[in-house]
């Protein structure tokens, strides 16, 4: 019985423990698409709820605007460079993880990571009630 040769297994079929970067022809999101969704999370409810909070303490519509404008950019940052090398070279979390701590430790910073989002929907489930 003869082996299948390397060339003739089609790359998704692949097992491996580390998952590939995102193919070129895969990337379809441009700035727009990114921008569209980095709004659509500054126009939520908790967003809504921080601005109408500013005005009961009484400050202004001019003045809740700006600072709400500061906060989302205080909070843009960084997201932005969270993100950067997962953008620059299509790799999950995970990967990147992995080169910066190791195999073992990136389950630290992959657990670690998923406590955090725990408590922060928990915080954004508790400001809606």
């Amino acid at each position: 019985m003869k082996k299948p040769s390397a060339a003739g297994v089609k790359r998704r079929f692949r097992l491996t423990l580390v998952p590939d970067p995102t193919p070129p022809e895969d990337q379809t999101w441009t700035i727009w698409t990114i921008m569209a969704y980095w709004a659509s999370n500054t126009i939520d409810l908790g967003a809504w709820e921080t601005a109408s909070g500013i005005l009961s303490v009484g400050l202004s519509w001019r003045e809740a605007i700006p600072i709400m404008a500061v906060a989302n950019l205080c909070v843009a940052i960084p997201l932005v460079l969270n993100g950067a090398m997962g953008a620059k070279l299509h790799v999950p979390f995970s990967v990147v993880t992995t080169s910066s701590f190791g195999y073992h430790l990136r389950y630290f910073c992959i657990v670690s990571r998923a406590v955090l989002a725990m408590f922060w929907f928990g915080v954004q489930v508790g400001v809606t009630r």
